[in-house]
């Protein structure tokens, strides 16, 4: 199950660094995946940071929303998915 991202839950998460700059968060890119998992964040774009364990990449919660990758659904997902959306009065 791919866990929603939100500002307010990622800014309480004691895990997850996170720096504020000119109004805007940023969130150290290992500890969010560490978060979803180990889910592959590598085409998130970064920016890197200096903290106090040394240099980080940081991301805004937009770039990786983009950035997270999708899995693909697999055949039978897509089965149940057309199955849960069928509606016998539109088959004439």
């Amino acid at each position: 199950m791919i866990k929603e991202l939100k500002e307010e839950i990622l800014l309480k998460e004691k895990s997850i660094t996170s720096v504020e700059f000119d109004g805007e968060w940023y969130f150290k890119l290992s500890d969010v995946s560490a978060y979803l998992d180990g889910e592959d964040l590598s085409d998130v774009k970064t920016v890197v940071l200096p903290v106090k364990s040394g240099d980080a990449k940081f991301a805004l919660l937009d770039f990786i929303k983009e950035g997270r990758k999708k899995t693909e659904k697999t055949d039978f997902d897509k089965k149940i998915i057309q199955a849960l959306n069928f509606k016998p009065e539109r088959k004439k």
